[in-house]
């Protein structure tokens, strides 16, 4: 299997350093989004569909709550079923239909607010 040439060319396409993650709780390769030293978002690739793991803090979970509200049901109850900690909640969105990807978009606006 030749996994390294494929991250290369994933990383190029993204224009994001794709990394093999060793974690004990989701190995493989990723790619993680950031802005500055704030990680925002960590995408894992899966056969014909990618998980977002997308991070809520703590100063914005009642943003996150409004936005929920406009969100597939499926994207609420990983939200609900997710713990809240003093760090903030983590939410595995497996992204495979474009409302789900529309629910991460929207998610990803509470802590970045878009170019205008």
């Amino acid at each position: 299997m030749r996994i390294r040439p494929f991250g290369r060319s994933c990383a190029r396409t993204w224009r994001r350093p794709m990394e093999y993650s060793r974690c004990g709780l989701e190995p493989g390769w990723n790619v993680k989004f950031r802005r500055g030293s704030k990680s925002l978002c960590t995408v894992y690739l899966r056969p014909g569909f990618v998980t977002a793991m997308v991070s809520v803090a703590p100063k914005d979970e009642e943003a996150a709550q409004m936005v929920l509200l406009t969100c597939t049901a499926e994207t609420q109850a990983v939200y609900h079923r997710s713990a809240a900690s003093k760090m903030g909640r983590w939410l595995m969105l497996d992204i495979t239909s474009p409302e789900m990807l529309e629910d991460v978009k929207a998610l990803l606006a509470v802590r970045v607010k878009p170019a205008e």
